[in-house]
Protein backbone atom coordinates (compact mmCIF):
# COMPACT_ATOMS: atom_id res chain seq x y z
CA UNK A 1 0.00 0.00 0.00
CA UNK A 2 2.84 2.47 0.68
CA UNK A 3 4.21 2.21 -3.09
CA UNK A 4 0.68 3.09 -4.06
CA UNK A 5 0.34 5.95 -1.94
CA UNK A 6 3.91 7.08 -2.94
CA UNK A 7 2.79 6.60 -6.87
CA UNK A 8 -0.15 8.75 -6.36
CA UNK A 9 1.97 12.34 -5.26
CA UNK A 10 2.84 13.28 -9.53
CA UNK A 11 2.56 16.35 -9.80
CA UNK A 12 4.20 19.59 -8.86
CA UNK A 13 2.13 21.83 -6.48
CA UNK A 14 0.08 25.30 -7.49
CA UNK A 15 0.68 26.34 -3.73
CA UNK A 16 2.97 26.17 -0.44
CA UNK A 17 2.09 22.94 1.46
CA UNK A 18 1.65 25.66 4.04
CA UNK A 19 1.60 29.44 4.25
CA UNK A 20 0.45 32.54 6.39
CA UNK A 21 -1.62 35.19 5.53
CA UNK A 22 -1.91 38.71 7.13
CA UNK A 23 -5.27 38.76 8.86
CA UNK A 24 -5.35 42.67 8.22
CA UNK A 25 -3.58 43.50 5.00
CA UNK A 26 -6.02 43.34 2.09
CA UNK A 27 -2.82 42.77 -0.09
CA UNK A 28 -1.66 39.64 1.55
CA UNK A 29 -4.79 37.01 -0.46
CA UNK A 30 -4.00 33.62 -1.13
CA UNK A 31 -4.15 33.85 -4.66
CA UNK A 32 -0.47 36.08 -4.61
CA UNK A 33 1.24 33.03 -2.64
CA UNK A 34 0.89 30.79 -6.00
CA UNK A 35 4.25 29.49 -7.13
CA UNK A 36 2.27 29.03 -10.47
CA UNK A 37 0.31 32.29 -10.77
CA UNK A 38 0.57 31.90 -14.60
CA UNK A 39 -1.41 28.08 -14.18
CA UNK A 40 -4.70 30.23 -13.68
CA UNK A 41 -3.78 31.81 -16.73
CA UNK A 42 -5.18 28.19 -18.29
CA UNK A 43 -6.11 25.61 -16.16
CA UNK A 44 -5.89 22.14 -16.97
CA UNK A 45 -9.50 20.83 -17.89
CA UNK A 46 -11.37 24.05 -17.03
CA UNK A 47 -14.17 21.90 -18.09
CA UNK A 48 -14.50 20.00 -14.86
CA UNK A 49 -16.08 20.82 -12.25
CA UNK A 50 -14.32 21.32 -8.72
CA UNK A 51 -15.12 19.79 -5.75
CA UNK A 52 -13.84 21.94 -2.08
CA UNK A 53 -13.50 20.92 1.45
CA UNK A 54 -12.29 22.89 3.98
CA UNK A 55 -10.93 21.93 7.34
CA UNK A 56 -11.66 25.24 9.06
CA UNK A 57 -9.17 26.26 12.06
CA UNK A 58 -9.37 29.80 13.56
CA UNK A 59 -6.64 29.82 16.79
CA UNK A 60 -5.52 26.19 16.16
CA UNK A 61 -2.40 25.34 14.36
CA UNK A 62 -4.10 25.44 10.68
CA UNK A 63 -6.63 25.56 8.10
CA UNK A 64 -6.94 23.18 5.33
CA UNK A 65 -8.00 23.94 1.87
CA UNK A 66 -7.97 21.26 -1.27
CA UNK A 67 -9.75 21.19 -4.55
CA UNK A 68 -10.44 18.34 -6.43
CA UNK A 69 -11.71 17.71 -10.20
CA UNK A 70 -12.83 14.49 -11.89
CA UNK A 71 -10.18 14.47 -14.70
CA UNK A 72 -11.44 11.18 -16.64
CA UNK A 73 -12.85 7.73 -16.13
CA UNK A 74 -11.22 4.16 -16.18
CA UNK A 75 -12.59 0.62 -16.38
CA UNK A 76 -10.84 -1.32 -13.13
CA UNK A 77 -11.05 -5.23 -13.02
CA UNK A 78 -11.32 -6.70 -9.59
CA UNK A 79 -11.87 -10.55 -8.78
CA UNK A 80 -15.34 -11.71 -8.32
CA UNK A 81 -15.75 -13.20 -4.60
CA UNK A 82 -18.60 -14.80 -5.14
CA UNK A 83 -17.64 -16.18 -8.50
CA UNK A 84 -14.03 -17.23 -8.71
CA UNK A 85 -12.51 -16.97 -11.99
CA UNK A 86 -14.55 -14.33 -13.46
CA UNK A 87 -14.16 -10.36 -12.56
CA UNK A 88 -16.06 -7.47 -11.44
CA UNK A 89 -15.82 -4.67 -13.91
CA UNK A 90 -16.05 -1.22 -13.03
CA UNK A 91 -15.95 2.53 -14.26
CA UNK A 92 -14.85 4.34 -11.99
CA UNK A 93 -13.15 8.21 -11.97
CA UNK A 94 -9.81 9.62 -11.88
CA UNK A 95 -9.58 12.23 -9.55
CA UNK A 96 -6.76 15.11 -9.57
CA UNK A 97 -6.24 17.31 -6.47
CA UNK A 98 -5.41 19.83 -8.09
CA UNK A 99 -3.96 21.49 -4.94
CA UNK A 100 -3.79 21.24 -1.17
CA UNK A 101 -2.48 23.35 1.61
CA UNK A 102 -2.36 24.49 4.84
CA UNK A 103 -3.05 27.80 5.90
CA UNK A 104 -1.71 29.39 9.16
CA UNK A 105 -2.67 32.01 11.44
CA UNK A 106 0.45 34.65 12.17
CA UNK A 107 1.21 34.80 15.49
CA UNK A 108 -1.46 37.00 17.85
CA UNK A 109 -3.51 36.76 14.65
CA UNK A 110 -6.88 34.18 13.68
CA UNK A 111 -7.13 32.67 10.32
CA UNK A 112 -8.68 35.42 7.88
CA UNK A 113 -11.94 33.24 6.85
CA UNK A 114 -12.73 35.60 4.45
CA UNK A 115 -9.76 35.81 2.46
CA UNK A 116 -10.57 31.96 2.33
CA UNK A 117 -14.34 33.62 0.95
CA UNK A 118 -12.42 36.05 -1.60
CA UNK A 119 -10.04 32.85 -3.11
CA UNK A 120 -13.27 31.13 -4.52
CA UNK A 121 -14.72 33.46 -5.71
CA UNK A 122 -11.61 34.44 -7.46
CA UNK A 123 -11.58 31.03 -8.78
CA UNK A 124 -15.30 31.57 -10.06
CA UNK A 125 -14.37 35.21 -12.02
CA UNK A 126 -11.41 32.51 -13.11
CA UNK A 127 -14.09 30.74 -14.66
CA UNK A 128 -13.43 27.62 -12.63
CA UNK A 129 -16.70 25.64 -11.94
CA UNK A 130 -17.39 25.27 -8.30
CA UNK A 131 -19.92 22.29 -8.24
CA UNK A 132 -19.82 21.75 -3.83
CA UNK A 133 -17.95 23.33 -1.22
CA UNK A 134 -18.07 21.76 2.45
CA UNK A 135 -16.45 22.19 5.42
CA UNK A 136 -15.77 20.57 8.97
CA UNK A 137 -18.10 21.25 12.04
CA UNK A 138 -15.25 23.39 13.74
CA UNK A 139 -16.35 26.64 13.59
CA UNK A 140 -17.59 26.83 10.40
CA UNK A 141 -21.31 27.72 9.97
CA UNK A 142 -19.63 31.86 9.65
CA UNK A 143 -17.75 30.38 6.33
CA UNK A 144 -20.49 28.50 5.19
CA UNK A 145 -22.81 31.65 5.52
CA UNK A 146 -20.72 33.83 3.47
CA UNK A 147 -20.06 31.59 0.78
CA UNK A 148 -23.91 30.32 0.24
CA UNK A 149 -24.61 34.60 0.48
CA UNK A 150 -22.60 34.02 -3.20
CA UNK A 151 -24.98 30.87 -4.24
CA UNK A 152 -22.59 28.37 -4.21
CA UNK A 153 -24.09 24.63 -2.76
CA UNK A 154 -22.80 24.34 0.52
CA UNK A 155 -22.39 21.17 3.22
CA UNK A 156 -21.05 21.01 5.92
CA UNK A 157 -19.37 17.01 6.59
CA UNK A 158 -16.80 15.71 8.77
CA UNK A 159 -14.47 12.81 7.64
CA UNK A 160 -13.70 12.62 11.39
CA UNK A 161 -16.66 10.90 13.07
CA UNK A 162 -16.11 8.09 10.74
CA UNK A 163 -13.74 5.98 8.93
CA UNK A 164 -15.86 5.82 5.56
CA UNK A 165 -14.65 8.57 3.74
CA UNK A 166 -10.78 7.59 4.40
CA UNK A 167 -11.74 3.94 3.84
CA UNK A 168 -13.09 5.53 0.33
CA UNK A 169 -9.80 7.88 -0.34
CA UNK A 170 -7.55 4.77 0.60
CA UNK A 171 -9.04 2.25 -2.31
CA UNK A 172 -8.97 4.95 -4.81
CA UNK A 173 -4.92 5.07 -4.01
CA UNK A 174 -4.63 1.36 -4.46
CA UNK A 175 -6.53 1.77 -7.31
CA UNK A 176 -4.23 4.19 -8.57
CA UNK A 177 -7.30 6.67 -9.37
CA UNK A 178 -6.42 9.34 -7.06
CA UNK A 179 -3.40 12.10 -8.13
CA UNK A 180 -1.44 13.90 -5.52
CA UNK A 181 0.35 17.14 -5.32
CA UNK A 182 4.04 16.67 -4.39
CA UNK A 183 4.24 17.64 -0.46
CA UNK A 184 6.07 16.14 2.57
CA UNK A 185 3.56 17.36 4.85
CA UNK A 186 0.63 15.65 2.61
CA UNK A 187 2.57 12.45 2.89
CA UNK A 188 3.60 12.85 6.34
CA UNK A 189 -0.27 13.25 7.52
CA UNK A 190 -1.54 10.46 5.37
CA UNK A 191 1.33 7.91 6.67
CA UNK A 192 0.52 8.84 10.28
CA UNK A 193 -3.22 8.20 10.56
CA UNK A 194 -4.12 5.76 12.65
CA UNK A 195 -7.57 3.76 12.90
CA UNK A 196 -9.41 3.93 16.26
CA UNK A 197 -9.71 0.38 18.39
CA UNK A 198 -12.92 -0.06 17.31
CA UNK A 199 -12.49 0.86 13.40
CA UNK A 200 -14.94 3.76 13.29
CA UNK A 201 -12.77 6.86 13.56
CA UNK A 202 -9.22 7.87 11.42
CA UNK A 203 -6.93 10.35 13.96
CA UNK A 204 -3.91 11.51 13.70
CA UNK A 205 -0.85 10.39 16.91
CA UNK A 206 -0.32 12.82 19.56
CA UNK A 207 2.57 14.82 18.06
CA UNK A 208 1.19 14.84 14.37
CA UNK A 209 -1.70 16.47 12.13
CA UNK A 210 -4.37 16.26 9.38
CA UNK A 211 -5.78 19.29 8.63
CA UNK A 212 -4.03 19.37 4.71
CA UNK A 213 -5.43 15.53 4.75
CA UNK A 214 -8.85 15.97 6.03
CA UNK A 215 -8.94 18.77 3.25
CA UNK A 216 -7.70 15.87 0.35
CA UNK A 217 -10.41 13.40 1.84
CA UNK A 218 -13.36 15.69 2.05
CA UNK A 219 -12.70 16.97 -1.32
CA UNK A 220 -12.42 13.15 -2.91
CA UNK A 221 -15.58 12.55 -1.16
CA UNK A 222 -17.28 16.17 -2.74
CA UNK A 223 -16.36 14.02 -6.02
CA UNK A 224 -17.36 11.10 -5.38
CA UNK A 225 -20.61 12.07 -4.12
CA UNK A 226 -21.89 13.94 -7.51
CA UNK A 227 -19.58 11.13 -9.93
CA UNK A 228 -22.33 9.92 -11.69
CA UNK A 229 -23.87 12.95 -12.44
CA UNK A 230 -20.18 13.85 -13.73
CA UNK A 231 -19.92 10.82 -16.10
CA UNK A 232 -23.60 11.36 -17.46
CA UNK A 233 -22.27 14.79 -18.70
CA UNK A 234 -18.85 13.75 -20.31
CA UNK A 235 -20.72 10.68 -22.12
CA UNK A 236 -23.55 13.90 -23.51
CA UNK A 237 -20.69 15.82 -24.54
CA UNK A 238 -18.70 13.39 -26.26
CA UNK A 239 -20.33 11.70 -29.34
CA UNK A 240 -19.90 8.10 -30.34
CA UNK A 241 -17.51 6.20 -30.66
CA UNK A 242 -15.73 8.47 -27.82
CA UNK A 243 -18.66 7.75 -25.07
CA UNK A 244 -17.14 4.32 -24.78
CA UNK A 245 -13.24 5.22 -25.42
CA UNK A 246 -13.67 8.03 -23.06
CA UNK A 247 -15.11 5.83 -20.55
CA UNK A 248 -12.79 2.98 -20.45
CA UNK A 249 -9.66 6.11 -20.73
CA UNK A 250 -8.77 4.56 -24.34
CA UNK A 251 -9.04 8.30 -26.02
CA UNK A 252 -6.49 9.55 -23.42
CA UNK A 253 -3.75 7.35 -24.61
CA UNK A 254 -4.72 7.18 -28.56
CA UNK A 255 -3.18 8.87 -31.16
CA UNK A 256 -4.12 12.15 -32.91
CA UNK A 257 -5.81 14.99 -31.50
CA UNK A 258 -8.65 14.59 -28.77
CA UNK A 259 -12.08 14.54 -29.31
CA UNK A 260 -13.58 18.23 -29.11
CA UNK A 261 -15.85 19.21 -26.63
CA UNK A 262 -19.46 20.08 -27.50
CA UNK A 263 -20.81 21.77 -24.50
CA UNK A 264 -24.32 23.97 -24.93
CA UNK A 265 -26.17 25.77 -22.70
CA UNK A 266 -28.89 23.26 -22.14
CA UNK A 267 -26.73 20.68 -21.19
CA UNK A 268 -24.94 22.85 -18.63
CA UNK A 269 -28.47 24.01 -17.35
CA UNK A 270 -29.62 20.49 -17.18
CA UNK A 271 -26.28 18.73 -15.51
CA UNK A 272 -25.20 21.82 -13.23
CA UNK A 273 -27.16 24.55 -10.88
CA UNK A 274 -27.08 28.14 -11.55
CA UNK A 275 -25.04 28.63 -8.70
CA UNK A 276 -21.98 27.12 -10.26
CA UNK A 277 -21.40 30.09 -12.78
CA UNK A 278 -22.99 33.51 -11.64
CA UNK A 279 -23.71 34.10 -15.09
CA UNK A 280 -23.81 32.45 -18.36
CA UNK A 281 -20.87 31.00 -19.92
CA UNK A 282 -19.91 30.95 -23.25
CA UNK A 283 -18.50 27.58 -24.99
Amino acid sequence: MMDKLNEAFRFDPIFPETFCLDFWDPRDQISTKALKPEYFDRPDNLHSLRFIHIDVGLTRSRLGFACCYISGFREVRTPNPNDPGRMIIEVLPEIRVEFAFGLEAKPGQEIPLDKVRSFILWLRERRFAIGLISTDGYQSAYLLQLLARHNFEVEEISVDRSSESYVQLRQLVYEGLVSLPKGNLLWRELTDLELSPDGKKVDHSPSGSKDISDAVCGGVRNAMKREGSVKQFWQLCNPPPFRENMARGIWRNAPGPRPRFSISEEMIEQFWPEQIWPDKISW
